[in-house]
C-alpha cells in the first residue's frame, strides 16, 4: 500500500472487503544487493527497531527453507489486488486470529539502490503519527529478497465501492472529501506528500472510523 493511503468513514451498505493474487520469481543474486553475511534466508525486520525480526517472530516460526515467515503465521482468507507492485492480501494472524492486510512485493529485490529505495518507503510509512483517516501501519519485513508490508485490514477502495453500489451521494461525497482532506492535512503536517491521490487509493473502514 502507498504511504499514507487514505480511508474514509463512509458508511458501509452491506459490503465485503476486497479480494487480489501472486506470483513468484526467483531470487536474483544477494551479491549485489545485500552487505556481506546478511541472512537473506531469514525474515529481517525493517520497521521499528532495525533488529532481525527472528527477535519479535511469532512462536509458531520455525526457519524453513521451504515455508516463509508469512506461511508459517498467517492464514490467507483472500486475495485483495493484484498489480504491478504486487498482491494484497487479507490474512488473519494465526497467533492472535486478528485479521490484517499484507502487501507482498511482485518482485525480488533487483539492485540495492532499489531495495534501499523500498525500506526508505517503509521508514517513512511508519513515520506517520497515527490517525483516523490514515490506514494504520503494523510492521515490515524483508524474507528471501522479497518485501512484505503489513498493514489495517480495510473495506473496499472507492472504485471498486463504486462499482458495486453505484454513484455516491451528495452527503456521502462530501464525507468522503472532508476524510480525504483531513489525511491529507495530517500528511502535509509533518512534511510528506501524497502523489498518488485516487479513488483506489482511498479505502472505506470496516469499522466506520
Amino acid at each position: 500500500m502507498e504511504c499514507g493511503e487514505v480511508k474514509t468513514d463512509h458508511q458501509e451498505r452491506n459490503m465485503h472487503p476486497l479480494s487480489r493474487v501472486a506470483v513468484t520469481r526467483t531470487t536474483r543474486s544477494a551479491g549485489r544487493v545485500y552487505p556481506p553475511g546478511f541472512p537473506v534466508m531469514r525474515p529481517h525486520q525493517i520497521s521499528g527497531m532495525k533488529s532481525p525480526l527472528r527477535t519479535h517472530l511469532s512462536p509458531m516460526y520455525r526457519f524453513s527453507k521451504t515455508k516463509t515467515y508469512m506461511e508459517q503465521c498467517f492464514e490467507v482468507i483472500k486475495v485483495l489486488g493484484n498489480g504491478s507492485f504486487g498482491q494484497v492480501l487479507d490474512v488473519k494472524c494465526l497467533e492472535t486470529g486478528k485479521r490484517f492486510a499484507i502487501k507482498k512485493a511482485l518482485r525480488t529485490f533487483e539492485s540495492s539502490g532499489k531495495r534501499h529505495r523500498q525500506l526508505l518507503e517503509v521508514i517513512t510509512h511508519e513515520s506517520v503519527i497515527p490517525h483516523p483517516n490514515i490506514i494504520r501501519f503494523e510492521k515490515a519485513w524483508e524474507e528471501r529478497g522479497r518485501l512484505y508490508i503489513q498493514t489495517e485490514l480495510c473495506g473496499p477502495n472507492l472504485n471498486d465501492y463504486r462499482s458495486e453500489f453505484g454513484p455516491l451521494s451528495e452527503d456521502e461525497l462530501w464525507t468522503v472529501f472532508v476524510d480525504i482532506l483531513k489525511a491529507l492535512e495530517h500528511l502535509h503536517s509533518e512534511e510528506i506528500l501524497h502523489l498518488d491521490v485516487k479513488p483506489s487509493n482511498i479505502f472505506i473502514s470496516l469499522n466506520r472510523t
